[in-house]
């Protein structure tokens, strides 16, 4: 890391991380977020937070992740999912009011459906 190529090319944009104080995925990553620090306001966006959340065998790692990452200061977090709650016990605050956005009636779900899959068909095989 002390190389001259090296420090030239990655100037202060290289960080260390001692993994032998890492006993899982979940403390590696909190290593990695705390090595390279958090100088300036930063914005993170989570889409589809759901898979990770609902998929996960260790979802206590995730939501010990996301609470660690809610609670830097310089960190904003806009997460979306499919859930009635957010993940953890971090505040969240919900776009359409209290109860989260509503969901769509059956012809305008059929119609994003029907963009998003660019299907010409309606036709589903059970």
């Amino acid at each position: 890391m002390e190389n001259k190529a090296v420090m030239d090319k990655f100037k202060n944009k290289n960080y260390f991380v001692p993994c032998e104080i890492c006993s899982d995925a979940s403390s590696i990553i909190q290593g990695m977020l705390q090595a390279m620090g958090l100088s300036d306001p930063t914005l993170l966006v989570l889409d589809n937070f759901e898979t990770p959340w609902n998929t996960n065998g260790d979802q206590m790692a995730v939501q010990n992740l996301i609470e660690w990452i809610c609670d830097q200061e310089l960190v904003s977090v806009v997460l979306t999912m499919r859930a009635t709650d957010g993940p953890g016990s971090c505040r969240w605050y919900k776009l359409g009011g209290h109860s989260g956005l509503p969901t769509l009636d059956l012809e305008p779900a059929r119609q994003a459906f029907m963009l998003i899959s660019n299907s010409q068909s309606e036709n589903i095989e059970s």
